[in-house]
């Protein structure tokens, strides 16, 4: 849909009068399959929830599920946001930060240019207990332009320690992107 071009009424039923129309936003830029896998993170982590109001155990996901194999990973939180290690990672967001993250502190693991924005992001989840998504786009320190969508959803553990389970997808872009 053209940006600027109304939205159709079946669509905007019931919708604020800001989000009628399209727009030319990085959101709207990234391709289906790229939405599908985050649609289908969020409603794995929706179905593996007990009740509505309890957050699903981290026993519960199903980390080899056929689409989101190696879209998954796992970040286990510190106090300290940056001190959280990456416990499980399929080859999405190693072939993001462009080098294995697995046992890394997220402060040394994630790409300088997307590292601050990542780190607040992931400490407002954890915070709220709720799933967030986004997307965005930078550029790797060898040049690369990085488009990418993802999906945040913290996870209840016996243990008591602080989990979420994260669901990333991408391609690569141009300058034009940023």
């Amino acid at each position: 849909m053209p940006v600027g071009q109304q939205v159709p009424a079946d669509m905007a039923a019931g919708q604020p009068e800001t989000l009628l129309r399209a727009s030319n936003t990085l959101a709207c830029r990234t391709k289906e399959e790229e939405r599908r896998i985050i649609c289908a993170a969020l409603a794995h982590w929706e179905s593996c929830r007990p009740t509505r109001d309890d957050l699903p155990d981290a026993e519960t996901i199903d980390l080899y599920h056929p689409l989101l194999k190696p879209h998954f990973y796992i970040v286990r939180i510190h106090d300290v946001i940056g001190d959280s290690l990456v416990e499980h990672c399929g080859g999405a967001l190693t072939a993001i930060c462009g080098r294995t993250v697995v046992g890394q502190r997220l402060s040394t693991s994630l790409p300088r240019g997307i590292a601050a924005d990542r780190l607040d992001y992931l400490d407002a989840a954890a915070r709220l207990g709720k799933p967030m998504a986004e997307s965005t786009a930078f550029q790797r320190d060898d040049g690369q332009v990085i488009l990418f969508r993802d999906a945040i959803m913290p996870l209840a553990s016996h243990n008591g320690c602080r989990l979420l389970l994260g669901a990333i997808s991408f391609r690569l872009g141009t300058e034009n992107d940023l």
